[in-house]
């Protein structure tokens, strides 16, 4: 499809209004999920965050939980179901079908919404909904939460930190969109994110790190999936960490049947 959501006007940028993270955009760092004095003394383990997303479908006037695997139909509206364990501000993104990027939330650098832990919220929070429009296909929507307002960059580059895709594989036009000092910050949360250990639950990561199987005091990312949500867990020795945690849902939708 050509937007996943044709009311939103889908932005050339991310756009941060004041200064990257450290500064006072930054939620307070009481809110960023400090672990307990055991736990730290187990794993070298600081802070906790973890960001869980759903799919709800419009039916009959009501949004209903709906599995992300289920075949969805052109016109079809949905919100995408957000809960943090720590406040976040939350951008969605979309890589389209016809490979396009765009930019779902915020419709403004201004209007980045915050997500208080604890608290669901859909996304969008006000109408209009997300929509399936355009050519039919298969869309992947990331979902990011930050503890900052996340820096001055272009959607297609934002949409491959998750992987760890390093900023030297990204065409020298939208490196030089960015400014030095923000360069530098999201080449670290590529760093950070090429050498984290993943694993399927926080639970297996803890018992690595008894057995002596995992080191302790390193980055971890855990995703655990189940038939209507995923949840992503981000583990960190750094007591002032500001790493994204990165949601992804896959979408498949088709075309309406034509009649006989």
């Amino acid at each position: 499809m050509k937007h996943l959501l044709l009311h939103l006007p889908a932005l050339a940028l991310l756009l941060s209004g004041a200064s990257v993270c450290g500064a006072d955009p930054c939620l307070p760092s009481a809110k960023r999920g400090e672990v307990d004095a055991d736990l730290e003394k187990q794993t070298g383990w600081k802070t906790i965050r973890k960001l869980s997303v759903s799919v709800e479908l419009l039916v009959d006037g009501e949004y209903r939980p709906v599995p992300a695997s289920r075949i969805f139909v052109t016109g079809e509206q949905f919100r995408v179901r957000v809960t943090p364990d720590t406040d976040l501000y939350v951008y969605v993104l979309v890589h389209n079908a016809d490979k396009t990027y765009d930019l779902l939330v915020p419709a403004s650098a201004e209007d980045v919404p915050i997500v208080r832990g604890g608290k669901s919220q859909l996304i969008p929070p006000d109408d209009p909904p997300f929509e399936f429009q355009g050519a039919a296909g298969k869309e992947t929507l990331r979902i990011f939460g930050s503890v900052c307002p996340l820096p001055k960059i272009a959607p297609e580059v934002l949409f491959e930190l998750e992987s760890g895709t390093a900023l030297t594989t990204v065409q020298d036009k939208q490196r030089k969109q960015l400014r030095q000092t923000r360069t530098t910050r999201v080449a670290e949360i590529v760093k950070r994110q090429s050498t984290a250990s993943r694993v399927k639950g926080l639970n297996q990561a803890v018992e690595l790190i008894r057995s002596g199987a995992m080191a302790r005091a390193i980055e971890v990312i855990a995703v655990e999936e189940s038939e209507q949500a995923q949840t992503v867990t981000v583990a960190s020795p750094d007591l002032k960490t500001e790493g994204i945690i990165v949601a992804e849902v896959v979408l498949t939708h088709q075309n309406p049947r034509q009649g006989p």
